[in-house]
């Protein structure tokens, strides 16, 4: 029989660097993000108030109704935080995404006249959903509010590779908006297409309306890991990660363990580690020889 030894460990951290937030802004480590709720109603409210108001929430998103949104979108959550005086929680940031955009309520029609106006192959019905409603309090860390929900869409839909929002031509990008998301431009061609006879109605529609196309891509949020041997080499990256979940092992071990375990590798024992860009962010190390009195 064949026995095997394990250990693991991982650690990521990411994130972009932003300006203090404002004396009466929530810290970023106090909000959470949660499904939205139907009971969400007051709450929403005041974010829409502090947010510039309805006005400005109808102009980029048409009429909003928060019962439908929540009901009937396909994935709405929100971001919330301890209320500065203590007493109870307030909402820093609001998002409700639908496998199709706001002007066009058939899912399955949007990608030929998205596709014509972007020409980019990546976004498909399946690994694709698009922003109904995105309101942030201006008074927060809008990018770490903004990157938590969006990081929390894509840890809780693994099938979803891009989230899309459309705003029209007036209405100003939320901000911190940037700093999550990349702005799309539309194909040179577009136009052109739009001016011939095969353009379609809707193509047609989008690009007379179209304002500012933003997108939020997975790799940017839960970067893909790559998996190759251990090398020596490792170990700095290594060493901090170990040292942050068990002080035990180099105690034991000694303060270069890892090194000397990776360098050790032969037919019967193995060591991989998986890594986010040039550093290696966890390790697993695999034996065959295993002491089965232990067990």
């Amino acid at each position: 029989g064949l026995g095997l030894g394990l250990g693991l460990g991982l650690g990521l951290g990411l994130g972009a660097s932003a300006a203090p937030p404002p004396a009466t802004a929530t810290m970023a480590s106090d909000v959470g993000v949660r499904r939205a709720e139907l009971e969400d109603q007051r709450l929403f409210g005041s974010l829409v108030a502090k947010a510039g108001g309805s006005s400005g929430l109808r102009n980029a998103f048409g009429n909003v109704n928060w019962a439908a949104l929540v009901e009937m979108g396909y994935f709405s959550i929100v971001a919330e935080a301890p209320r500065i005086d203590g007493v109870g929680m307030e909402l820093l940031g609001a998002l409700v995404l639908n496998d199709f955009p706001r002007s066009e309520p058939h899912a399955e029609k949007w990608l030929a006249w998205f596709g014509d106006a972007y020409d980019d192959p990546r976004y498909a019905l399946s690994n694709t959903l698009w922003a109904n409603l995105l309101v942030l309090d201006p008074a927060a860390d809008a990018e770490e509010v903004l990157g938590a929900m969006l990081s929390s869409v894509f840890n809780t839909t693994p099938e979803v590779d891009f989230v899309l929002l459309t705003l029209p031509k007036g209405v100003p990008v939320p901000q911190g908006a940037l700093s999550c998301m990349q702005q799309l431009e539309m194909h040179p061609d577009a136009v052109l297409v739009m001016e011939s006879s095969t353009a379609s109605d809707e193509l047609a529609r989008y690009v007379e309306k179209a304002g500012t196309v933003l997108v939020a891509q997975r790799e940017t949020f839960v970067p893909s890991l790559k998996v190759r041997q251990a090398c020596v080499e490792d170990h700095d990256d290594l060493a901090p990660i170990f040292a942050e979940q068990s002080e035990v092992l180099a105690e034991h071990y000694g303060e270069f363990f890892l090194a000397e375990m990776i360098d050790a590798q032969d037919n019967d024992r193995k060591a991989l580690v998986g890594t986010v860009g040039d550093h290696a962010v966890g390790l697993m190390a695999i034996s065959a020889d295993i002491d089965t009195a232990v067990l």
